[in-house]
C-alpha cells in the first residue's frame, strides 16, 4: 500500500512571458523522466525547503504553458508551482542496479504526461517525487517539459538544487529566451547547411510515428552494462600499438565503436548504418546561448557509416569512423540551423520538423546521447551520493553513455535496439573484462513507456 501527499512549491518570483524559441518548439512539449536511488535514504522534509530556494533562480519552472491569441506558444511566469510529491510504501525498497534494472517499473514512481495535456492546462512544468521505503531507501524521481528545458538545462539545475541544499552559493542561470529568439531571427535568411533535420508533410510524419510506435511495441528490447575503466585502458594500449604517435580517439568513441560493430552484425545487410548524435550548443560559444542558459539548446550530428566497413575494421579504426567532433560543424552551420528554427517558429510549422537520425532509427541508425559528463553520482544530499541512475526506454534506437556509480570510472552504457541486436550486443558484452555484466531490461508484457513521449526528443 502506498499514501501519497501533494505539495505544490512556490519561487516567489513571477515575471514576463517568455515566449518560446524554435528550439524549444522543435523538441515538443513530451515529459521526461529520470530517477535517483538512494539506498541510505533522503530527508525530503529538507529537500523541499531547498527546492524551494532555487526555484526562485529558475521562475520558468514554477510557472504554465500558455497560448495567446495568434497562437504563439509561451511561458507564463506567473509562480503557480512545482509539483513535489512524498510517497510512503509500505514494502522495502527494490534494489535497483545494473543488474536488477528499473524497466516497467518506471510508472510507478513518475507521472505519465501527454504533449496535449501541457499547454493551456494547470499541469506544472515540474514533477518532482520523493519515494519513502520501509527499508530506509529512497527513490528522487524528476519529469520536466522538454519544450521548458532540455537535460543541459536539467543537471545544470540540480546541481544548483545541490549546491544550495548544502548552503552554497550559486550563479544565477540565464532565463530569458528573448536574447536566443532574436539571435535565431538575425540568421533566418541563412540557408540550412547541415542536412540533419527533416521538414516533412503530415502524412510521412503519421508514417513515421506509426512505424515507431509499431518498432516500439513489437520489435525492440533494452540492455544495459558497464565497460570499466580497465577495459577502456586495454583498448587505449591496442590503439596506441595501431597508431603510435597519432592521436587516440576518446574513451567514449572506443564504447560507442564497441556497440555499433556488434549491433551493425545484426541489422539488415546491404544498407548503410547511421549514427545521430544529440549536442549541447551551449559550449560552442554561439550568440545567444550562454554557458548557463536554462531552455533549450540541443544540436544534431549525423554519420553514415559502411556495415561492411564497421565489421572488417579493428575496434581503433572502428572508433575514429565513429568520431563525431566539434570541427564538423562550423559555426555557420549551426546558425544555419538556428535560422531555420527561427524561419520555422514564424510560420509556427516546427512540428513539421524530424530529426533525421531518428528517421534512419526506423531503418539501421542508432541516436547516441553522451550523459557521461553529467554529475549524476554528485547528487549527495547529505546522506550520500545515489547507487543507480534510470531514465525511461526510447520509442527508437538509442545508446546513453553515463558516468557509472562512486569512484569506479569507466561508463554504464544503455542501449535501445531491436531484440536480436541487443542478443548480440549482449554476448559481446560477456566477454569484456572480468566482472563487467550485461542485463537485458525487456517487459514484454508491461511496456515502460508509450512511443510518442519521446519521439520528438
Amino acid at each position: 500500500m502506498t499514501s501519497t501527499t501533494h505539495h505544490r512549491l512556490r519561487s516567489g518570483i513571477k515575471g514576463d512571458p517568455q515566449y518560446l524559441t524554435g528550439l524549444d518548439l522543435r523538441v515538443g512539449h513530451s515529459f521526461n523522466s529520470f530517477l535517483l536511488v538512494y539506498p541510505q535514504g533522503l530527508d525530503h522534509e529538507a529537500l523541499a525547503r531547498s527546492l524551494s530556494k532555487v526555484l526562485a533562480y529558475y521562475p520558468s519552472f514554477t510557472g504554465r504553458l500558455k497560448k495567446d491569441a495568434r497562437g504563439d506558444v509561451f511561458i507564463d511566469q506567473n509562480d503557480e508551482g512545482a509539483s513535489f510529491n512524498v510517497s510512503h510504501h509500505d514494502r522495502p525498497m527494490t534494489p535497483y542496479g545494473l543488474t536488477h534494472q528499473v524497466g516497467s517499473d518506471f510508472r510507478q514512481y513518475t507521472p505519465h504526461l501527454w504533449p496535449w495535456q501541457v499547454v493551456d492546462n494547470p499541469q506544472p512544468l515540474l514533477v518532482v517525487s520523493v519515494h519513502q521505503f520501509t527499508c530506509g531507501g529512497a527513490i528522487l524521481a524528476l519529469g520536466g517539459v522538454h519544450s521548458v528545458c532540455d537535460g543541459g538545462a536539467v543537471w545544470m539545475f540540480m546541481m544548483d538544487w545541490l549546491r544550495v541544499h548544502m548552503g552554497q552559493a550559486i550563479t544565477p542561470p540565464v532565463n530569458d529566451r528573448q536574447a536566443l529568439t532574436e539571435a535565431c531571427h538575425a540568421q533566418r535568411e541563412r540557408p540550412y547547411t547541415q542536412g540533419f533535420v527533416l521538414e516533412e508533410s503530415l502524412p510521412t510524419r503519421l508514417g513515421y510515428a506509426a512505424r515507431m510506435a509499431w518498432q516500439y511495441l513489437t520489435q525492440n528490447d533494452r540492455m544495459s552494462f558497464r565497460v570499466a575503466p580497465e577495459q577502456i585502458a586495454a583498448w587505449r594500449d591496442a590503439a596506441r600499438q595501431e597508431l603510435g604517435d597519432a592521436q587516440l580517439p576518446a574513451a567514449h568513441d572506443f564504447v560507442v565503436a564497441f556497440c555499433m560493430q556488434a549491433l551493425s552484425g545484426a541489422m539488415r545487410n546491404g544498407r548503410p548504418r547511421f549514427l545521430g548524435q544529440i549536442s549541447d550548443m551551449r559550449l560552442r560559444r554561439l550568440p545567444g546561448i550562454p554557458r548557463k542558459y536554462a531552455g533549450n539548446a540541443i544540436g544534431h550530428d549525423l554519420l553514415q557509416l559502411d556495415g561492411q566497413a564497421l565489421a572488417m575494421a579493428t575496434l581503433t579504426e572502428a572508433a575514429r569512423l565513429c568520431r563525431m567532433s566539434f570541427e564538423r560543424n562550423s559555426e555557420a552551420d549551426l546558425l544555419s540551423y538556428m535560422g531555420l528554427m527561427a524561419r520555422h517558429r514564424l510560420t509556427r510549422t516546427n512540428n513539421t520538423v524530424w530529426v533525421r537520425g531518428i528517421v534512419e532509427c526506423q531503418g539501421n541508425g542508432i541516436m547516441l546521447n553522451n550523459c557521461a559528463h553529467f554529475p549524476i553520482y554528485k547528487m549527495d544530499f547529505g546522506q550520500g551520493a545515489p547507487s543507480w541512475f534510470d531514465f525511461e526506454r526510447a520509442p527508437y534506437r538509442m545508446m546513453v553513455l553515463t558516468p557509472t556509480p562512486g569512484a569506479l570510472g569507466g561508463f554504464d552504457v544503455h542501449v535501445t535496439a531491436r531484440k536480436a541486436e541487443v542478443r548480440a550486443l549482449k554476448t559481446q558484452a560477456a566477454l569484456l573484462m572480468p566482472g563487467e555484466r550485461a542485463q537485458a531490461d525487456s517487459a514484454p508484457d508491461a511496456p515502460d513507456a508509450p512511443p510518442a513521449r519521446q519521439a520528438a526528443a
